[in-house]
């Protein structure tokens, strides 16, 4: 009796960390998409100072969540998004827009690799 007690308290535990892992990696990245989204509009419309702005807030705010990501994902994922998130800031200083815009869609796909190949479908635990 004991050991089913402390097999289900252990399937349990393991099920609210997939958790989780799965809704903070899904919650994040869908806000990175969204604020990588509103730079490349506003450096579209020409608004250099908003797209910086908004790149440098995406870069910290990715920095805050960097270790979180690195317990969950592949670290040579986490360091390709960190990397382009980086560039990004400087791009938009320089005035380059074809060089923001390739680096964001770059990211934003990698982020968005990254919630997909969390999410609990047959593909992914096949």
């Amino acid at each position: 009796m004991k050991r089913g007690i402390i097999a289900a308290v252990f399937l349990l535990l393991c099920i609210g960390i997939t958790a989780y892992e799965y809704i903070y990696i899904t919650v994040n990245t869908d806000s990175f998409v969204t604020m990588l989204t509103t730079a490349e509009n506003e450096i579209e419309h020409n608004e250099i100072l908003s797209a910086e702005e908004i790149s440098k807030r995406a870069e910290h705010r990715f920095e805050d969540a960097e270790r979180m990501l690195n317990l969950f994902l592949i670290h040579s994922e986490v360091d390709f998004i960190a990397q382009n998130l980086s560039k990004l800031s400087r791009y938009a200083h320089a005035g380059s827009t074809a060089e923001f815009l390739a680096t964001s869609s770059a990211t934003k796909k990698a982020l968005l690799s990254l919630s997909r190949s969390e999410a609990p479908i047959i593909e992914n635990i096949l």
